[in-house]
């Protein structure tokens, strides 16, 4: 049973390719049932990491017993917030394999492109309309956008 999961049993090599899932598709977390066998996995990194609707997740936000709550910060409101102008599909960098056009923390230009969406097979890339540093990403790569959805911050 090559590259399939043990009806029986989670073993290390489905764990890990679960893992490679988590990653492949920029996913939070995974949570897997197999009859009674149950596993849930979670990213844990040094960023925040943020979902298809604009909030952010700082998973580090750790407690006094050393638990960790997930906190949810918001920029809706943030005068520097960049909205989607159209429906379609986001990319992040100019083609596959390419480093993406922004990241967190990097100074852009006005005019610089932020990312490109996709509606009706046409790329409509998005530029950035001031000078500022980008201070949230709030869409993934590939990730369906919808009219007015929170796409990039910038200070």
């Amino acid at each position: 049973m090559k590259n399939r999961i043990s009806r029986r049993w989670l073993d290390d090599e489905a764990v890990k390719r679960l893992a490679d899932m988590l990653e492949r598709y920029n996913l939070i977390e995974i949570d897997y049932a197999l009859g009674p066998t149950r596993i849930r996995l979670r990213k844990k990194s040094g960023e925040n990491e943020t979902d298809n609707f604009g909030k952010t997740y700082d998973v580090n936000n750790g407690r006094a017993d050393g638990t960790t709550k997930d906190a949810v910060l918001d920029y809706s409101t943030h005068p520097g917030a960049i909205r989607s102008q159209m429906i379609g599909t986001c990319y992040l960098s100019p083609s596959p394999g390419k480093a993406n056009y922004i990241q967190i923390g990097q100074q852009v230009n006005e005019g610089q492109p932020l990312l490109i969406i996709e509606a009706m097979k046409v790329m409509n890339v998005i530029r950035a309309p001031r000078a500022g540093r980008v201070i949230h990403i709030a869409i993934t790569e590939q990730a369906p956008v919808e009219f007015g959805q929170l796409l990039v911050v910038i200070e």
